[in-house]
């Protein structure tokens, strides 16, 4: 304020508090850049599921071919085969095989990702499935010499299920429990029945799962390292399939691993049925 003369004789100051208006505007910053990264992800998925979709389709007709040829190769009585290229028609049809393992992975992955991937449930006995599951991993871990020791506490109760895609959990479970242990190891394998859940417990005598390694194992195409073991085989989708699955039976998993002591994971699934099945 000034005088006649055009002093200065007082001086007024007004002051207001704008902080809750700077922490808004940055709250709807942060919002409308979450909502477009959010946007992006949802487009990069989308294209991801559409391009595994695709090339899982694309890939299926040339390898159904293949491998049709290779079993007429092998099964014929021709002479004019050599013992050799005996050998070279059965590597083509395991290479077929594992390439086949390789789509089917795929799309369910993309399948999964896209909420496609469902189940066909009806009650089964999970006993005699186990047995089933069991036959076969006794000779996936004679491959590599290693001892498999099993209990099977599940009697002859039902669960309301999909059952080969259950069984589809426990070999990739026992899968990569034989890539991660070293030959001659021992793989556990129980079953059991809680709170009208069955859980399935696959434990290995391999180097270990590092935390950073446990937070990622069950994200597609991730494949882990510890200090201790060499680079994996594989393609990184098993883990991935096998938590897709267990999640659409309402299902959980736990991670139980520690530094060259083996890794321990725990399937529990719902559905139990509270009436024995003897078929």
């Amino acid at each position: 304020m000034l005088d006649q003369e055009g002093n200065v004789t007082h001086i007024i100051g007004i002051k207001k508090d704008i902080s809750e208006r700077l922490l808004s505007e940055e709250a709807h910053e942060n919002s409308l850049r979450i909502e477009s990264e959010n946007r992006e992800l949802q487009r990069l998925a989308s294209a991801r599921s559409e391009f595994l979709s695709t090339v899982s389709h694309e890939l299926r007709t040339p390898l159904t071919t293949v491998s049709a040829f290779a079993d007429i190769l092998f099964n014929s009585k021709s002479e004019n085969l050599t013992e050799r290229q005996r050998e070279h028609i059965e590597l083509i049809r395991k290479s077929s095989t594992q390439i086949g393992s390789l789509i089917d992975d795929l799309l369910d992955i993309s399948q999964a990702d896209t909420g496609h991937l469902v189940l066909n449930k009806a009650v089964f006995n999970v006993s005699y499935m186990i047995d089933e599951v069991a036959s076969n991993a006794e000779v996936l871990f004679a491959h590599r010499e290693q001892k498999f020791k099993f209990k099977n506490k599940a009697k002859k109760r039902g669960l309301l299920g999909d059952r080969s895609r259950v069984i589809q959990i426990l070999t990739n479970l026992f899968t990569n429990a034989s890539k991660f242990s070293d030959e001659g190891s021992t793989i556990n394998f129980q079953v059991e029945i809680k709170r009208e859940q069955v859980i399935f417990t696959v434990k290995d005598r391999g180097a270990g799962i590092s935390k950073s390694d446990q937070a990622m194992m069950f994200s597609p195409f991730f494949r882990g390292m510890s200090e201790s073991s060499v680079p994996p085989d594989g393609r990184g989708l098993g883990l991935a399939v096998v938590r897709s699955l267990v999640d659409l039976h309402d299902g959980t998993i736990v991670v139980n691993s520690k530094s060259d002591k083996g890794t321990e994971i725990t399937v529990s699934l719902p559905g139990v049925t509270p009436d024995a099945l003897e078929d």
